[in-house]
């Protein structure tokens, strides 16, 4: 890696833009010396600024300035100030030494007076602390021997032990290491306040936490035994309700099987009701009959008044034909018709009697006078006298009579058959009748029966649906309004089974008001708040494994700046005392590395921050007890003098030079700015500085800003500064081995 091009514009006294092109190495690897030269206030040294402040120097007393905007041309009496300050510095990089996968470097730093800046990477936007990452691993920066300004040269043997050891840190190719190592402490120091500020959230929360625990377990022991209780109450309703579903069922069964037998008994009652008020709007029966007695009566009686009349014609006729002696006693052919009148009307009177007609007073009556009748005509037969009647004419009239009385005789038989037939008829009606009057009361306490027994399972049905639904709303309020019970799976529960779930019902019930109810923004506050604690313990968990990540890498990057910086130091102080005794003619040059406790002066700024908890502490192992230092001792030729404090001036430019020497001849850089160095030195010595920087420029591209002749002498580029009239420097450039080539 080396420098190509070095381009300026608003930067300081270079106003327009202006490019340094140095030159590639040459033969036998020499890397080249270019010279800067020019009158006192020219602007060479801005050229050094240049270089440090594109390299990320943010020391405003570096860079010779009071304020930011100072390095932007702020204007003369013939020049208008600049709004921008750009520098680019552009390096070759095919050897890879930047671990960038460019073969050509550009870094480019831009300031506005506005106070924005930025830093470019070949032309893409980056962070300061990238810039330093890069420089730092290319094994150049800018606050150390890279770029050694006016001044610096004392400045080196007037710092501390501990600040001079910032050069032989670069010097050792550790300065990336230790720029990781401190991005590394930085992280943990940052890690460390993170878990301070974590845990003090934690411990602010464990308190609200460990109440909304309390409270989050009783609302699961209430969980659990609402759980439980709705597993009893499932039993129990469960059962409850299917053993009533179950009743209603056989119930139901029973009303509907009575209902149709109530509505078959209705039906049949509707119509032997019907039947018997038919029957009992059907005509009497006692018309039909007295209508029959009263035509028999009538038939008995012209029977009767012919037979009479019979009678008497043949009485008649009798005496007619036979001569009357009075007081003289009739035979019995003569009383014969008589009787046979008499034996026929007491026939009569058996038929009548036969045909249980005895309660028939008239026809009684009229027998009773028929009787009489005979027996009177009996006795005038006995005692009558001859009326004179003619014979004939009474024989034919008693034929007639005789005829009339046969036909009346059939009649009246006939008659009684009827009236007998009708009687039986009438008797069947009124059997039917009696029967159907008994069937019918039968089948109304029939239905009256079924009536009130289908009106006791209603009543039996209201009483359980009136259960069903207070079990229904008990269910409700205890399971919820939507709940619906599962398929039984068990078998039913006894009643003594039931009063004891009950009672463990009733026992959970005053558990549950026993442990209360809890608010569920309780909850929702115990959701969150352990989820904050638990986010927090993780973050602590990680954080503290960071630390322990952290003090590891800490560890092994000290571990190995110690050993490259210890195995660097003896380099660099075999080559110090070599180029010491270059520079001085003899001589003894020797660095000594010193180490001092940490005391408790040291330790007052730590004393202000907050400690860290026992854990933590044991975390953090990258604190040591001890710092180290360089200590120079020089001894001139022909002294005994080992401080660096009793040296003269040009002995101590001469020893830091020898110094700054060793250490770029241990760790070169890409390339050295060298601003004025050699000032202090006298001709003899400002050439054997040259010879070293000759013999170093094979490892090294050097930049050197002087006075010097013998520089001039051994560059091979040569720059002219020089300052205008308008307060601008511009820039006159002179290839030595051109000039040489054409001499």
């Amino acid at each position: 890696m080396h420098l190509e091009k070095l381009e300026l514009q608003g930067f300081k006294s270079f106003v327009q833009k202006t490019s340094l092109e140095f030159p590639p190495p040459r033969g036998a690897g020499r890397r080249g010396i270019t010279a800067v030269v020019g009158p006192n206030g020219s602007g060479k040294s801005n050229l050094a600024d240049a270089v440090r402040w594109v390299m990320g120097e943010q020391s405003l007393k570096t860079l010779r300035s009071k304020k930011s905007e100072d390095v932007i041309f702020s204007g003369t009496d013939k020049r208008a100030r600049v709004g921008l300050a750009e520098v680019s510095l552009r390096l070759n990089n095919e050897d890879r030494r930047a671990p960038v996968d460019y073969s050509e470097v550009v870094i480019t730093r831009r300031l506005y007076r506005s106070g924005e800046s930025e830093y470019l990477l070949n032309g893409n936007r980056v962070r300061l602390q990238d810039i330093n990452m890069l420089l730092a691993q290319a094994s150049f920066g800018q606050k150390t021997y890279s770029i050694i300004g006016q001044g610096m040269v004392d400045i080196i043997l007037s710092m501390g032990p501990f600040e001079r050891k910032e050069f032989f840190d670069e010097a050792a190719g550790t300065r990336h290491l230790q720029l990781k190592k401190e991005d590394a402490l930085r992280k943990l120091e940052q890690t460390m306040d993170n878990l301070r500020q974590g845990e003090a959230l934690i411990q602010e929360i464990a308190p609200r936490l460990r109440s909304l625990t309390r409270q989050v377990r009783r609302l699961e022991r209430r969980d659990q035994v609402a759980s439980e209780l709705k597993t009893m109450q499932e039993r129990y309703y469960g059962s409850y309700f299917y053993e009533l579903m179950a009743e209603l069922q056989l119930k139901e069964k029973a009303l509907n099987d009575v209902s149709i037998c109530r509505s078959k008994a209705d039906d049949e009652l509707k119509k032997m009701e019907a039947q018997f008020a038919a029957m009992e709007k059907a005509a009497p029966s006692g018309e039909r009959f007295e209508a029959l007695a009263k035509k028999h009566q009538e038939s008995w009686e012209a029977k009767e008044a012919r037979h009479e009349r019979l009678l008497n014609l043949r009485n008649e006729l009798a005496r007619q034909t036979a001569p009357k002696q009075v007081g003289q006693s009739l035979t019995p052919a003569q009383l014969l018709p008589d009787l046979a009148a008499l034996e026929a009307s007491i026939g009569s009177l058996g038929d009548l009697l036969q045909a249980n007609a005895v309660t028939d007073a008239a026809a009684l009556k009229n027998i009773l006078r028929s009787l009489q009748e005979h027996l009177g005509n009996l006795k005038n037969l006995v005692v009558g006298e001859n009326t004179g009647i003619d014979g004939e004419r009474l024989a034919k009239e008693i034929e007639e009579l005789h005829r009339d009385e046969q036909a009346l005789d059939k009649e009246l038989k006939s008659l009684q058959q009827e009236m007998q037939k009708f009687q039986e008829t009438e008797d069947e009606k009124n059997r039917t009748f009696f029967a159907l009057e008994r069937a019918l009361q039968g089948k109304r306490q029939e239905a009256t029966s079924l009536l009130s027994e289908e009106n006791e399972y209603r009543v039996v049905m209201a009483r359980l649906t009136a259960t069903k639904e207070s079990l229904m709303s008990s269910m409700r309020e205890e399971l919820g309004e939507n709940y619906i019970l599962p398929e039984p799976k068990t078998p039913a529960m006894s009643t003594s089974e039931k009063e004891s779930l009950k009672r463990e019902i009733d026992q959970l019930k005053v558990r549950l008001a026993e442990i209360g109810s809890i608010d569920p923004e309780t909850v929702r506050e115990y959701e969150e708040t352990n989820s904050r604690h638990d986010f927090l313990t993780k973050q602590s968990e990680d954080l503290r494994q960071g630390i322990k990540d952290l003090n590891k890498i800490a560890e092994d990057l000290e571990m190995t700046i110690a050993r490259q910086f210890n195995e660097s130091f003896h380099k660099i102080a075999h080559d110090f005392e070599h180029f010491f005794k270059i520079l001085f003619k003899g001589g003894h040059a020797k660095l000594v590395k010193v180490s001092y406790e940490i005391g408790d002066d040291d330790k007052e700024d730590e004393e202000e921050t907050a400690e860290p908890d026992d854990e933590t502490k044991e975390e953090v192992k990258h604190e040591v007890a001890e710092r180290v230092g360089i200590e120079i001792q020089a001894t001139p030729p022909g002294k005994r003098l080992k401080g660096i404090n009793m040296l003269s001036g040009g002995e101590r430019a001469l020893t830091s030079l020898a110094l700054i020497c060793a250490i770029i001849s241990n760790n070169p850089a890409p390339f050295v700015v060298l601003d004025e160095v050699d000032a202090a030195l006298d001709e003899a010595n400002s050439a054997r500085l040259v010879e070293i920087i000759d013999q170093l420029s094979h490892r090294s591209q050097f930049i050197v800003i002087t006075h010097n002749r013998a520089v001039m002498h051994e560059a091979n580029m040569l720059y002219g500064v020089t300052m205008g009239d308008d307060g601008t420097s511009k820039i006159l450039s002179l290839k030595l081995e051109e000039i040489e080539k054409e001499g």
